[in-house]
């Protein structure tokens, strides 16, 4: 599961906006934005919700 997440929040990033961005739109640092996107943390369903509605889904 932690692997798909990782690879769809990359795609759908790295279609819109840098990790920074995404990462500052979704309330959440960028440093935890990247360790979710290299499979080494596993998201919470709050910050799940939180980029979810970042990228507006």
């Amino acid at each position: 599961m932690l692997a798909r997440q990782s690879i769809t929040i990359c795609k759908l990033r790295e279609q819109r906006w840098t990790q920074r961005f995404a990462a500052e739109n979704a309330g959440i640092s960028s440093e935890y934005l990247s360790r979710v996107q290299n499979g080494r943390k596993e998201p919470c369903s709050a910050n799940i919700a939180k980029l979810g509605r970042a990228f507006g889904i």
